[in-house]
């Protein structure tokens, strides 16, 4: 009387209470759809394993040398008009006595924009604008030069562990003189500064796409200015930049 009641194999699927879907029905329905190998990916839902992630950051930075330097020049008085060693200047002296002149130079100051592009997961490129200012004083007359350079790096991911990294690189940098004064007045600097330079840095993200770097480097100044300056003195410089990069593609 229905207490133990046996269904027949097909009544149930016939009633719809165990009914077999066909292999393609759940396909066609949108129930249980095989994806294409390659649909994910192309829809961007699965990116394909080790794929190089294009980075893009731009920056903002300002450095410094670390090491100051002057420089004496000597010159035997004569009586009427003498030229000192370095060549700039006439100085006037008839006092028979032998003078030294004292350049002093100031720590060179930079400050520059940047853009970086990744060219795979590892190493990246940069470029930007960079703004110079070397400052000399020579027996209370001061010496100011302003330089606009580009710069060209390469840099490779040398270890990461979570929002920090350390990188290493090398690039080259070519700056022109806007502006060369001494004493006041203006003088022409026409000559291309030519330098190249190696790198290490470490850079560590502080708050969404915002990382903060520092970056020190030894830089190589195949060119001399005309005038007396930091850079004709000290061919080879160690500078320290520290900035911030924000990543226009999101955090990793």
């Amino acid at each position: 009387d229905g207490i133990l009641r046996e269904m027949p194999e097909d009544s149930a699927q016939n009633d719809g209470i165990l009914r077999e879907m066909p292999e393609d029905s759940a396909q066609n329905d949108g129930i249980l759809r095989e994806m294409p190998e390659d649909s994910a990916q192309n829809d961007g839902i699965l990116p394909e394993e080790g794929a190089p992630r294009r980075r893009v950051s731009v920056g903002i930075n300002a450095g410094s040398t670390a090491v100051g330097a002057s420089t004496t020049l000597t010159t035997t008085a004569m009586a009427g008009s003498i030229s000192t060693k370095s060549g700039n200047f006439i100085w006037n002296n008839s006092s028979g006595v032998i003078l030294q002149h004292e350049y002093i130079h100031d720590l060179p100051m930079s400050l520059g924009l940047s853009a970086r592009y990744g060219l795979n997961d590892r190493i990246s490129i940069e470029t930007g604008l960079d703004f110079t200012r070397l400052h000399s004083k020579l027996d209370g007359m001061h010496s100011v030069m302003l330089f606009a350079g580009i710069p060209l790096r390469m840099d490779v991911r040398l270890f990461q562990a979570g929002p920090a990294e350390i990188y290493a690189g090398a690039g080259g940098e070519a700056e022109k003189c806007l502006r060369a004064t001494f004493g006041g007045m203006k003088y022409s600097e026409p000559k291309i500064q030519w330098s190249g330079s190696a790198f290490l840095g470490a850079q560590v993200r502080i708050a969404g796409n915002a990382w903060f770097y520092l970056q020190p480097q030894l830089s190589y100044y195949f060119t001399k200015t005309t005038l007396t300056s930091y850079r004709s003195e000290n061919r080879l410089g160690i500078t320290v930049n520290a900035g911030l990069r924000f990543d226009l593609t999101g955090t990793r």
